[in-house]
């Protein structure tokens, strides 16, 4: 399970997110840390599945070897915190929350974003495992990774995925949409390592996604369980979840037909 951090005081709204996350300064095991919390409106996002896929993506991530930020859930109840919340637009969405926990992300101090420009850096592109990357947002289907908005950050010399909100979210036939090679999801192919992979030479396009695989083979997705009780645990209302266990045990126990679709991707 996560753990669960007291917040302290309200610092601003980050720019440049389109959930406008919050940075916060949390109590975190007794020392003051600052994390940035993100708040799903009910009146725009089904709160719980989008908690949970935040949840989901960030604790799968660790499990295939990813870096994320450290994650908790941050207790936000409390009229010490709703006090130090002088932002009136932030006031306001503050008391629309029937349920004040959110998601938080340790904040990562000094950090920058990836551009496009970073392809050329050996120093950082060394340290991304971009295989990895690459086949675990195609796993998670993950359509917010692409130039105009990686969603990574550098720091401290390693490159930290963010953001997951926007996976897991399926049609009528999730696995077939991942095994059958098709044109219609235009954001495999607009991922920002899919150009660098692709262009690959055919001896290593061959084991590329190898170590993925094996991780894959390996992982037992029953893990994920006592995170779904804990956040039902707090009242939110999930309605996803069963769904994408069991599509990722389909995936799971059809690693080898999705080793070849995931190389299929590389050859348009």
């Amino acid at each position: 399970m996560l753990k669960v951090y007291k917040a302290l005081s309200f610092q601003g709204v980050v720019k440049g997110s389109k959930t406008a996350p919050w940075l916060v300064l949390v109590n975190a095991d007794g020392e003051v840390k600052p994390y940035v919390i993100k708040l799903f409106d009910r009146e725009k996002h089904f709160e719980g599945d989008a908690l949970s896929r935040e949840v989901m993506g960030n604790v799968l991530a660790g499990q295939f070897g990813l870096d994320v930020p450290h994650c908790a859930l941050i207790d936000i109840n409390g009229s010490s915190f709703e006090s130090s919340i002088l932002n009136g637009k932030a006031l306001e969405r503050f008391n629309s929350l029937q349920i004040k926990i959110a998601f938080g992300t340790e904040y990562l101090y000094p950090h920058f974003c990836f551009f496009d420009g970073i392809l050329h850096s050996r120093a950082v592109m060394d340290n991304i495992k971009i295989p990895s990357l690459f086949a675990f947002d195609i796993m998670i289907r993950n359509t917010d990774r692409s130039f105009k908005r990686p969603n990574l950050l550098i720091h401290s010399g390693l490159t930290y995925l963010i953001d997951f909100e926007s996976s897991f979210q399926f049609r009528k036939d999730p696995l077939g949409d991942v095994l059958i090679r098709t044109k219609t999801h235009t954001y495999y192919y607009m991922h920002v390592f899919h150009r660098l992979l692709k262009d690959l030479d055919i001896d290593k396009k061959s084991i590329v996604f190898d170590d993925f695989i094996m991780k894959l083979g390996a992982t037992e997705f029953s893990f994920l369980s006592p995170y779904l009780n804990q956040l039902t645990g707090f009242g939110f209302v999930i309605q996803e979840y069963h769904q994408a266990v069991d599509y990722l045990e389909a995936i799971k126990q059809n690693r080898f037909r999705f080793d070849t679709a995931l190389k299929s991707l590389l050859d348009e």
